[in-house]
C-alpha cells in the first residue's frame, strides 16, 4: 500500500511541477516544458476508451 501511495504522491508532484514551471517566470508562455493541449487531447481519449470499454464489459455480464 505504501508503494502505491507513493507512486501516485510521485506523479502528482511530477505532473504538478511540470504546471508550475510552465505557468510562472516571464517567458511562461513563450516555451513550455509539456504541450498541455495534447496532454488533454490523451486524457480525453483515455476516458473514453476506459468508459466504452467498462460499458462493454457491463453489458457482457448483463448489467445493462
Amino acid at each position: 500500500m505504501k508503494y502505491i501511495m507513493g507512486f501516485i504522491v510521485g506523479v502528482a508532484v511530477t505532473i504538478g511541477g511540470a504546471a508550475i514551471y510552465d505557468n510562472m517566470g516571464p517567458g511562461a508562455s513563450a516555451n513550455p516544458l509539456v504541450n498541455w493541449t495534447a496532454v488533454n487531447d490523451l486524457q480525453r481519449s483515455t476516458v473514453s476508451y476506459v468508459k466504452d470499454q467498462i460499458d462493454h464489459l457491463a453489458k457482457q455480464l448483463g448489467l445493462i
